[in-house]
Protein backbone atom coordinates (compact mmCIF):
# COMPACT_ATOMS: atom_id res chain seq x y z
CA UNK A 1 0.00 0.00 0.00
CA UNK A 2 1.70 3.37 -0.63
CA UNK A 3 2.84 5.38 2.16
CA UNK A 4 -0.09 7.92 3.13
CA UNK A 5 -0.03 10.51 6.12
CA UNK A 6 -3.68 11.44 7.98
CA UNK A 7 -3.09 14.91 10.14
CA UNK A 8 -5.71 14.02 12.94
CA UNK A 9 -6.66 17.46 14.06
CA UNK A 10 -8.91 17.62 17.16
CA UNK A 11 -9.64 20.80 19.17
CA UNK A 12 -7.04 19.78 21.82
CA UNK A 13 -4.45 17.68 19.93
CA UNK A 14 -2.48 17.19 17.00
CA UNK A 15 -1.74 13.51 15.79
CA UNK A 16 0.26 12.01 12.96
CA UNK A 17 -0.64 8.84 11.17
CA UNK A 18 1.54 7.32 8.97
CA UNK A 19 -0.31 4.31 7.07
CA UNK A 20 -1.64 2.92 9.98
CA UNK A 21 -2.55 3.82 13.58
CA UNK A 22 0.40 2.30 15.17
CA UNK A 23 2.71 4.37 16.56
CA UNK A 24 1.43 7.82 16.20
CA UNK A 25 3.45 11.33 16.19
CA UNK A 26 1.08 12.42 19.24
CA UNK A 27 1.94 16.96 19.17
CA UNK A 28 1.13 19.31 21.78
CA UNK A 29 0.88 22.85 21.32
CA UNK A 30 -0.79 25.77 18.75
CA UNK A 31 0.07 25.83 15.19
CA UNK A 32 3.44 28.01 15.31
CA UNK A 33 4.77 25.06 17.78
CA UNK A 34 3.77 21.99 15.82
CA UNK A 35 4.05 23.14 12.09
CA UNK A 36 8.33 22.86 12.33
CA UNK A 37 8.35 19.36 13.61
CA UNK A 38 5.64 17.76 11.05
CA UNK A 39 7.65 19.46 8.04
CA UNK A 40 10.37 17.63 9.66
CA UNK A 41 8.68 14.43 9.81
CA UNK A 42 6.73 14.95 6.24
CA UNK A 43 10.21 15.78 4.39
CA UNK A 44 11.21 12.39 4.95
CA UNK A 45 8.53 11.09 2.45
CA UNK A 46 7.63 13.53 0.21
CA UNK A 47 5.87 11.40 -2.37
CA UNK A 48 2.99 10.28 0.42
CA UNK A 49 0.13 12.40 0.19
CA UNK A 50 -1.06 14.06 3.41
CA UNK A 51 -4.63 14.07 4.48
CA UNK A 52 -6.26 16.42 6.56
CA UNK A 53 -8.56 14.16 9.02
CA UNK A 54 -10.82 16.68 11.24
CA UNK A 55 -12.91 15.72 14.37
CA UNK A 56 -13.85 18.85 16.15
CA UNK A 57 -16.36 19.93 18.61
CA UNK A 58 -17.97 22.82 16.25
CA UNK A 59 -20.21 21.55 14.00
CA UNK A 60 -18.06 22.24 10.50
CA UNK A 61 -20.78 20.02 8.51
CA UNK A 62 -24.86 21.62 8.07
CA UNK A 63 -27.67 20.26 6.67
CA UNK A 64 -30.78 21.99 5.76
CA UNK A 65 -34.15 20.66 3.83
CA UNK A 66 -35.04 21.81 0.62
CA UNK A 67 -38.41 22.52 -0.81
CA UNK A 68 -39.35 20.92 -3.88
CA UNK A 69 -37.55 22.80 -6.71
CA UNK A 70 -37.52 22.37 -9.90
CA UNK A 71 -33.28 21.74 -11.81
CA UNK A 72 -33.01 25.97 -12.64
CA UNK A 73 -34.34 26.92 -9.14
CA UNK A 74 -31.91 24.39 -7.48
CA UNK A 75 -29.65 25.41 -9.34
CA UNK A 76 -30.04 29.41 -8.85
CA UNK A 77 -29.99 28.54 -5.05
CA UNK A 78 -26.67 26.89 -5.21
CA UNK A 79 -25.59 30.42 -7.08
CA UNK A 80 -26.54 32.36 -4.07
CA UNK A 81 -24.73 30.43 -1.80
CA UNK A 82 -21.91 29.99 -3.68
CA UNK A 83 -22.02 34.14 -3.67
CA UNK A 84 -22.20 34.25 -0.43
CA UNK A 85 -19.35 32.26 0.99
CA UNK A 86 -17.06 33.71 -1.85
CA UNK A 87 -17.81 37.04 -0.18
CA UNK A 88 -16.53 36.23 2.91
CA UNK A 89 -13.70 33.74 1.16
CA UNK A 90 -11.97 30.85 3.05
CA UNK A 91 -13.09 27.00 1.88
CA UNK A 92 -16.57 25.63 1.13
CA UNK A 93 -18.24 22.37 -0.29
CA UNK A 94 -21.78 20.89 -0.43
CA UNK A 95 -23.50 17.67 -1.77
CA UNK A 96 -27.20 16.70 -2.34
CA UNK A 97 -28.78 13.66 -0.74
CA UNK A 98 -31.87 12.22 -0.54
CA UNK A 99 -33.90 10.49 2.42
CA UNK A 100 -37.27 9.10 2.31
CA UNK A 101 -37.98 10.68 -0.68
CA UNK A 102 -36.87 14.16 0.70
CA UNK A 103 -34.01 16.50 -0.49
CA UNK A 104 -31.53 17.89 1.73
CA UNK A 105 -28.13 20.24 0.96
CA UNK A 106 -25.47 19.02 3.01
CA UNK A 107 -22.43 22.11 2.75
CA UNK A 108 -19.66 23.39 4.62
CA UNK A 109 -17.80 26.67 5.16
CA UNK A 110 -14.55 27.53 6.21
CA UNK A 111 -14.11 31.24 6.54
CA UNK A 112 -10.55 32.63 7.10
CA UNK A 113 -10.36 33.51 10.87
CA UNK A 114 -11.16 30.29 11.61
CA UNK A 115 -8.49 27.70 13.51
CA UNK A 116 -8.77 25.32 10.37
CA UNK A 117 -7.75 27.73 8.10
CA UNK A 118 -3.94 27.92 8.61
CA UNK A 119 -3.90 24.34 8.53
CA UNK A 120 -5.31 24.08 5.46
CA UNK A 121 -3.18 26.91 3.72
CA UNK A 122 0.08 24.95 5.50
CA UNK A 123 -1.03 21.52 3.79
CA UNK A 124 -1.09 22.76 0.90
CA UNK A 125 1.98 24.44 0.85
CA UNK A 126 4.11 21.04 1.18
CA UNK A 127 6.05 19.49 -1.17
CA UNK A 128 3.45 16.49 -0.57
CA UNK A 129 0.59 15.86 -2.53
CA UNK A 130 -2.36 17.19 -0.81
CA UNK A 131 -5.05 14.39 -0.38
CA UNK A 132 -7.59 16.41 0.60
CA UNK A 133 -10.05 16.83 3.66
CA UNK A 134 -12.18 14.25 5.19
CA UNK A 135 -14.54 15.30 8.84
CA UNK A 136 -14.59 11.90 10.88
CA UNK A 137 -18.40 12.50 11.47
CA UNK A 138 -19.55 12.19 7.97
CA UNK A 139 -16.62 9.10 7.34
CA UNK A 140 -18.17 7.58 10.10
CA UNK A 141 -21.27 6.81 8.29
CA UNK A 142 -19.20 4.51 5.83
CA UNK A 143 -17.59 3.14 8.95
CA UNK A 144 -21.00 1.92 10.09
CA UNK A 145 -21.80 0.37 6.79
CA UNK A 146 -19.07 -2.34 7.47
CA UNK A 147 -20.28 -3.37 10.64
CA UNK A 148 -24.34 -2.83 11.28
CA UNK A 149 -26.96 -4.07 9.22
CA UNK A 150 -28.39 -1.27 5.88
CA UNK A 151 -31.71 0.21 6.79
CA UNK A 152 -33.41 3.88 7.12
CA UNK A 153 -33.04 3.05 11.07
CA UNK A 154 -31.08 4.89 13.72
CA UNK A 155 -27.24 4.54 13.93
CA UNK A 156 -24.94 5.80 16.28
CA UNK A 157 -20.69 5.22 16.62
CA UNK A 158 -19.28 5.65 20.06
CA UNK A 159 -15.12 5.89 19.80
CA UNK A 160 -12.50 7.81 21.08
CA UNK A 161 -10.00 10.51 20.12
CA UNK A 162 -6.63 10.57 20.50
CA UNK A 163 -6.91 12.62 24.01
CA UNK A 164 -9.32 9.74 24.93
CA UNK A 165 -11.85 11.52 24.81
CA UNK A 166 -15.75 9.94 23.70
CA UNK A 167 -17.42 11.35 20.96
CA UNK A 168 -21.13 9.99 19.63
CA UNK A 169 -22.39 10.47 15.95
CA UNK A 170 -25.66 9.72 15.12
CA UNK A 171 -27.09 9.19 11.84
CA UNK A 172 -30.69 8.54 10.14
CA UNK A 173 -30.10 6.94 7.03
CA UNK A 174 -27.58 9.25 5.33
CA UNK A 175 -28.63 12.49 7.56
CA UNK A 176 -25.99 13.39 10.06
CA UNK A 177 -28.26 14.18 12.90
CA UNK A 178 -25.75 14.89 15.46
CA UNK A 179 -21.83 14.58 16.86
CA UNK A 180 -20.92 15.57 20.23
CA UNK A 181 -18.59 15.07 22.92
CA UNK A 182 -19.11 12.71 25.95
CA UNK A 183 -18.14 12.25 29.33
CA UNK A 184 -20.60 9.80 30.82
CA UNK A 185 -23.81 7.63 29.93
CA UNK A 186 -25.80 10.61 31.21
CA UNK A 187 -25.05 13.50 28.75
CA UNK A 188 -25.71 10.45 25.89
CA UNK A 189 -28.89 10.11 27.23
CA UNK A 190 -29.98 13.60 27.30
CA UNK A 191 -28.65 13.97 23.75
CA UNK A 192 -30.99 11.35 22.79
CA UNK A 193 -34.01 12.69 24.43
CA UNK A 194 -33.41 15.80 22.57
CA UNK A 195 -33.57 13.86 19.48
CA UNK A 196 -36.65 12.54 20.27
CA UNK A 197 -39.09 15.24 20.52
CA UNK A 198 -38.11 15.27 16.42
CA UNK A 199 -37.50 11.69 16.38
CA UNK A 200 -40.38 9.71 19.05
CA UNK A 201 -39.05 6.48 17.50
CA UNK A 202 -35.36 7.17 17.72
CA UNK A 203 -35.44 5.09 21.34
CA UNK A 204 -36.67 1.86 19.57
CA UNK A 205 -35.00 2.09 16.68
CA UNK A 206 -31.36 2.84 17.44
CA UNK A 207 -28.29 0.50 16.94
CA UNK A 208 -24.90 1.54 18.27
CA UNK A 209 -21.60 0.79 17.38
CA UNK A 210 -19.08 0.86 19.95
CA UNK A 211 -15.22 1.24 19.98
CA UNK A 212 -15.00 2.42 23.69
CA UNK A 213 -14.12 0.13 26.58
CA UNK A 214 -16.81 1.21 29.01
CA UNK A 215 -20.16 -0.85 29.28
CA UNK A 216 -23.49 1.04 28.70
CA UNK A 217 -25.95 -0.67 30.60
CA UNK A 218 -29.33 0.78 29.56
CA UNK A 219 -29.09 0.58 25.69
CA UNK A 220 -29.85 -2.53 23.93
CA UNK A 221 -29.02 -2.85 20.39
CA UNK A 222 -25.54 -2.77 21.10
CA UNK A 223 -22.23 -3.67 18.68
CA UNK A 224 -18.82 -3.61 20.06
CA UNK A 225 -15.74 -4.04 18.56
CA UNK A 226 -12.27 -4.83 20.25
CA UNK A 227 -10.10 -2.73 18.37
CA UNK A 228 -10.23 0.50 19.13
CA UNK A 229 -8.38 2.14 16.48
CA UNK A 230 -10.68 0.55 13.44
CA UNK A 231 -11.51 3.78 12.69
CA UNK A 232 -8.33 5.47 12.03
CA UNK A 233 -7.23 1.97 10.19
CA UNK A 234 -10.52 2.43 8.21
CA UNK A 235 -9.59 6.77 7.65
CA UNK A 236 -6.24 5.03 6.42
CA UNK A 237 -7.77 2.61 3.93
CA UNK A 238 -9.93 5.46 2.03
CA UNK A 239 -8.95 6.63 -1.45
CA UNK A 240 -10.90 9.87 -1.84
CA UNK A 241 -12.82 11.51 0.84
CA UNK A 242 -16.73 11.63 1.17
CA UNK A 243 -17.30 15.26 0.94
CA UNK A 244 -15.06 18.25 -0.68
CA UNK A 245 -14.05 21.00 0.43
CA UNK A 246 -11.98 23.91 -2.15
CA UNK A 247 -11.04 26.81 -1.81
CA UNK A 248 -13.77 29.57 -2.63
CA UNK A 249 -10.84 30.93 -5.01
CA UNK A 250 -10.66 28.14 -7.46
CA UNK A 251 -14.03 27.13 -6.76
CA UNK A 252 -15.32 30.74 -8.67
CA UNK A 253 -13.89 28.87 -11.75
CA UNK A 254 -15.20 25.37 -11.08
CA UNK A 255 -18.52 27.31 -10.64
CA UNK A 256 -18.40 29.27 -13.65
CA UNK A 257 -17.29 25.89 -15.65
CA UNK A 258 -20.27 24.11 -14.53
CA UNK A 259 -22.50 27.14 -14.89
CA UNK A 260 -21.43 27.27 -18.82
CA UNK A 261 -21.84 23.49 -19.17
CA UNK A 262 -25.50 24.16 -17.62
CA UNK A 263 -26.27 26.29 -20.07
CA UNK A 264 -24.87 24.14 -23.06
CA UNK A 265 -26.63 21.32 -21.88
CA UNK A 266 -29.83 23.14 -21.60
CA UNK A 267 -29.39 24.55 -25.14
CA UNK A 268 -28.58 20.84 -26.13
CA UNK A 269 -32.32 19.81 -24.84
CA UNK A 270 -34.21 22.79 -26.37
CA UNK A 271 -32.72 22.11 -29.85
CA UNK A 272 -33.49 18.03 -28.95
CA UNK A 273 -36.98 19.07 -28.23
CA UNK A 274 -36.75 21.74 -30.84
CA UNK A 275 -35.80 18.38 -33.35
CA UNK A 276 -37.67 16.03 -32.00
CA UNK A 277 -41.39 18.22 -32.76
CA UNK A 278 -39.79 18.89 -36.35
CA UNK A 279 -40.12 15.03 -36.71
CA UNK A 280 -43.28 14.63 -35.08
CA UNK A 281 -44.66 17.32 -37.41
CA UNK A 282 -43.02 15.89 -40.50
CA UNK A 283 -44.43 12.18 -39.65
CA UNK A 284 -47.84 13.26 -39.18
CA UNK A 285 -47.47 15.32 -42.82
CA UNK A 286 -46.68 11.68 -44.40
CA UNK A 287 -49.03 10.39 -42.81
CA UNK A 288 -51.69 13.09 -44.21
CA UNK A 289 -50.59 13.20 -47.77
CA UNK A 290 -52.25 9.55 -48.73
CA UNK A 291 -55.61 11.03 -47.74
CA UNK A 292 -54.94 14.75 -49.95
CA UNK A 293 -54.27 12.17 -52.98
CA UNK A 294 -57.22 10.12 -51.95
CA UNK A 295 -59.52 13.65 -52.10
CA UNK A 296 -57.97 14.80 -55.30
CA UNK A 297 -58.92 11.64 -56.93
CA UNK A 298 -62.65 12.19 -55.58
CA UNK A 299 -62.73 15.36 -56.31
CA UNK A 300 -61.99 14.71 -59.99
CA UNK A 301 -64.39 12.18 -60.44
CA UNK A 302 -67.35 14.36 -59.48
CA UNK A 303 -65.89 17.16 -61.27
CA UNK A 304 -66.66 14.62 -64.39
CA UNK A 305 -69.55 13.85 -62.92
CA UNK A 306 -71.10 17.41 -62.56
CA UNK A 307 -69.97 18.77 -65.55
CA UNK A 308 -72.88 20.31 -67.68
CA UNK A 309 -75.21 19.75 -65.02
CA UNK A 310 -77.18 22.79 -63.12
CA UNK A 311 -75.78 22.08 -59.67
CA UNK A 312 -77.51 25.06 -57.79
CA UNK A 313 -80.92 23.44 -58.18
CA UNK A 314 -79.32 19.79 -57.64
CA UNK A 315 -77.87 21.29 -53.99
CA UNK A 316 -81.12 22.98 -53.33
CA UNK A 317 -82.91 19.28 -53.74
CA UNK A 318 -80.25 17.35 -51.49
CA UNK A 319 -80.82 20.14 -48.56
CA UNK A 320 -84.54 20.11 -48.83
CA UNK A 321 -85.11 16.55 -48.67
Amino acid sequence: MRKKFLLYITDEDITLYKETSEKPYALKGNFEDVQPKLKTILSSYPKAPLWLVIDRNHQDIREEKLPPLFVWDRIRLLFHKKAEWAAHGGYAGFQFLKEEGKTYLRWAHIPPSDSLTPWLLWAQSLPNPFGGVSFVPLEAKNFIKKHLPAGNHYQMLLYNLPSQKMRYVVFKGSRLLLSRFSRTEENLKSSLHFLSRTYPDIHEELRILSLVKESFTTFPHITALHNPQALIDFLVSQKRPSFVIQSNTSSKNLWLRRGAGTILISVLILAGVESYQGFKFKNNALNILPEIASLHVQTKRLNLFLQDKNVPPMRTAVEHY
